[in-house]
């Protein structure tokens, strides 16, 4: 009779334990800080835009995202007077410098398309673009500034991309290198 209490007991208490299935280690969460991110291709910015996008690992232009799929962008910071002519981004091995998790909140009724920051009718309600967001630096591009990859969600369905998730998006495109 013992050995059956103590058996329950041992099964009572591994059942109370947290299997952490929701929980992915940390290196799995974001790119840490001195990782590099390869550029294996060029990248068009286009007329009229500081980011350059990627999903389903293809580059694509602001108008053919698909709102609801995990994106990347590329940000390049330039001067206003520079979004007027079509820019390339060459090929080159980018440090991360700073790496982190932002959360923007879409206020329903707002209009406001996340990927392009333009208003447009229409827009998802009371939805979130969960970011993971690596601050790069290359000394033969310095004004390549971050690059983003980012999910619209629901609030209730919270999840930042993992780093699986992040290099699936970029495909063959951009090589990440953990460091």
């Amino acid at each position: 009779m013992l050995k059956i209490i103590t058996l329950g007991s041992l099964l009572f208490l591994l059942g109370c334990q947290s299997l952490g299935i929701n929980s992915p280690p940390p290196s799995q969460i974001r790119i840490p800080v001195g990782s590099t991110i390869t550029l294996n291709q060029p990248l068009k910015f286009q007329i009229g835009y500081s980011r350059s996008f990627i999903q389903f690992g293809k580059p694509v232009q602001s108008k053919e995202l698909r709102e609801r799929y995990p994106y990347c962008q590329f940000y390049r910071y330039e001067h206003p007077d520079d979004l007027e002519t079509e820019r390339t981004l060459q090929p080159d091995t980018f440090t991360v410098t700073r790496s982190y998790r932002a959360m923007d909140y879409l206020q329903s009724g707002s209009g406001l398309n996340p990927f392009t920051s333009q208003g447009e009718a229409g827009g998802p309600p009371d939805d979130n673009v969960l970011g993971n967001i690596m601050k790069i630096n290359s000394a033969q591009q310095p004004e390549i500034v971050e690059l983003k990859c980012a999910v619209l969600t629901e609030p209730t369905l919270q999840n930042y991309l993992t780093t699986a998730e992040i290099e699936e998006v970029l495909g063959s495109i951009v090589t990440i290198s953990v460091k």
